[in-house]
């Protein structure tokens, strides 16, 4: 039905078959009915009708560009082929079989032609799966070596070793992590995560928040431990733990925490008037708040001091392969790939520590996905029938490298396709625009979250904080419906902190602090299904005494 049920099922968030799963046994069922009362009707023309081909014919040709059409065209054949031998079985037993023995078994063959296409399918769908071998996601000795590592609960934890894979894996229950591969997201969260702090998509589902190399995002949501490879380790981050598969835990002391106090703010309304890259500095230099006080407002930031233009320097290493032609116009790239290749291009000029930079506009002339790798930084574009399209049009890239010289080279991995590239900036960032944190004042953990029962709020974070004058308590928790903040036990109005994530104004003093969850719906939920069970309960009560009462008359009859 054009994906009408698949599309309620999964909540209208997308109209996705896999929902449909669960009732494949209730299909078979009916499907087995149907073919039993219509091996029995005598009007074969009317139980087995040819007009829905003249539906599913047009359905199936818009898979053309997917690896699956050609068995959507043979299941359909065959599947038509079917359903003409039954409406004409007699005049075929007749007329070219003569005896019902070979027609019965040419018609148990079309039966098993039919399961040909099914298993096709699959063998097809799971050729072309990039599957990730257990191996390959982390070396196992990290993850078991990680719950002897000390960690601070007040940061983050994140792993850029198979991020997709490793989205939603914590290394123990007090650390958390900034990722999250979801179906359902905190759209404000993710508007932070990618539009804001410009974290490159790598995949079609824009709503998964994947790990990236991107210094900005890990500064802000307090990632201090990460997850990486020997040769791949963030500017900043120094090494706490390697392992015998060349995987290490780094650390970088000098990221913001979870919860801290600061009187260095700006107001939501100044900061959406900066461009991409002035709201990207000013982001990582101050806090954003709403309903801004004067008795909380610093003076008003002027970006351009941390993040400035760049015109790199850049040679090819070696001649273009005959492969890979690109032609330079006045405003655009044009890019023909005839295969998946990689190209390096050496940069001078960079500095020591400083942060390179790169956006640019992505033109696809093909249905086929765009994506681009430069130094293990990925980039995707979705193809024209992606069922998760990210619209990712603009991609960015974060360069940063300790050698003395800076970051230098950029290997350029381009995908197989034509595609056109458009409005190309560089920007050089200070390495010292995560420096001067005097301002911050961090929380102190008093005690870990824990689960709740199914009435009450879990506990995300308790702690005390001290604030040297009227200002903000920020966080990296989002906000979100069913948060609660609690002041010296009072609760507090919540107001957005850095786009996303949970506020207060907050008096001089020290304050304990509580931020506690309740999932919306909960409370109801809870005692809709006690209410439902005990209904449940009372009926079989019933039934049993319906029961008991019938056979006691039946024994006293029968005596």
């Amino acid at each position: 039905m054009f994906g009408i049920f698949s599309y309620i099922l999964n909540g209208t968030l997308y109209a996705r078959p896999k929902i449909l799963i669960p009732f494949l046994p209730l299909f078979i069922l009916h499907c087995v009915r149907y073919l039993k009362s219509a091996h029995t009707e005598t009007d074969r023309v009317s139980s087995y009708p040819l007009y829905p081909f003249a539906v599913m014919l047009p359905l199936g040709l818009l898979w053309f560009s997917q690896v699956q059409f050609p068995w959507i065209l043979i299941e359909l054949g065959i599947l038509f082929l079917f359903c003409l031998i039954q409406r004409r079985k007699q005049n075929l037993i007749l007329q070219m079989f003569k005896n019902p023995r070979i027609f019965a078994r040419v018609e148990l063959l079309v039966y098993l032609l039919i399961l040909i296409a099914p298993v096709g399918m699959y063998i097809t769908t799971a050729r072309k799966e990039n599957w990730v071998k257990k191996a390959d996601v982390s070396a196992k000795e990290t993850y078991t070596k990680l719950a002897e590592i000390p960690m601070d609960p007040l940061y983050h934890f994140d792993s850029l070793t198979e991020p997709l894979a490793n989205g939603n894996r914590a290394p123990e229950a007090k650390i958390t992590r900034s990722s999250m591969y979801s179906s359902v997201t905190n759209s404000a969260y993710s508007d932070l995560y990618y539009d804001v702090l410009n974290t490159p998509i790598r995949i079609n589902n824009r709503i998964a928040l994947l790990t990236s190399d991107n210094p900005f995002m890990l500064h802000l949501l307090g990632v201090r431990y990460i997850e990486t490879e020997k040769d791949h380790i963030p500017a900043g981050y120094t090494p706490l733990y390697s392992s015998a598969k060349d995987t290490v835990v780094a650390e970088n002391k000098h990221v913001l925490p979870n919860v801290y106090f600061t009187s260095d703010t700006i107001s939501e309304k100044e900061f959406d008037r900066f461009n991409q890259i002035e709201q990207l500095e000013a982001i990582s230099r101050k806090t954003i708040i709403e309903n801004t006080s004067t008795d909380t407002d610093s003076d008003v930031y002027l970006p351009g001091k941390f993040i400035t233009p760049f015109a790199p320097k850049l040679s090819a290493d070696g001649k273009l392969p005959d492969s890979l032609t690109i032609k330079k116009t006045a405003d655009k790239h044009d890019i023909i790939s005839k295969c998946q290749q990689s190209l390096t291009f050496y940069v001078e000029n960079t500095g020591f520590g400083n942060i390179l930079l790169l956006s640019f506009q992505v033109d696809n002339k093909t249905i086929d996905p765009v994506v681009i790798d430069i130094n293990n930084i990925r980039n995707k574009l979705s193809g024209l029938f992606a069922p998760y399209p990210n619209g990712n049009n603009t991609f960015h890239y974060q360069f940063s490298a300790d050698s003395d010289s800076g970051m230098t080279k950029l290997k350029v991995t381009f995908p197989k396709g034509h595609f056109t590239v458009s409005n190309v900036q560089w920007h050089l960032c200070n390495k010292h625009i995560f420096d001067d944190k005097n301002t911050i004042t961090k929380a102190a953990v008093t005690a870990e979250p824990n689960a709740a029962p199914s009435f009450q709020a879990r506990l995300v974070f308790s702690g005390s904080i001290h604030a040297e004058s009227n200002g903000v308590l920020a966080s990296a928790i989002p906000r979100q419906n069913g948060l609660e903040l609690y002041i010296d036990g009072r609760r507090t109005d919540i107001i957005r902190v850095n786009k996303a994530f949970a506020g207060a104004h907050i008096e001089k003093g020290t304050h304990k602090i509580e931020f506690r969850f309740s999932p919306p719906g909960k409370q109801i939920g809870c005692i809709i299904s006690l209410i439902s069970l005990l209904c449940y309960l009372s009926y079989l009560i019933f039934t049993f005494g319906v029961f008991t009462s019938e056979k006691h008359k039946i024994l006293q009859r029968l005596t």
